[in-house]
């Protein structure tokens, strides 16, 4: 769930994870990560969070969905 100050809760350890992955690649070394899980466990809070805060460094993200 996504607080209205732009944080998440309980999901520390992932947004850790993923600010890691972000420097890494503002390095210069690409990097992916896979957001999964089962419905309504925060897949889509977490990436709108990931993405806002790329966005206001001005670096550019991507996502994609499949269905099945």
């Amino acid at each position: 769930m996504e607080h209205s100050t732009g944080r998440l809760f309980g999901r520390e350890a992932e947004m850790a994870e993923l600010a890691r992955l972000a420097a890494t690649a503002e390095r210069g070394s690409g990097q992916t990560a896979f957001i999964v899980g089962e419905a309504g466990m925060g897949k889509t809070a977490v990436l709108r969070l990931v993405a806002r805060t790329a966005e206001s460094k001005q670096r550019r993200t991507g996502s994609g969905r499949l269905c099945s």
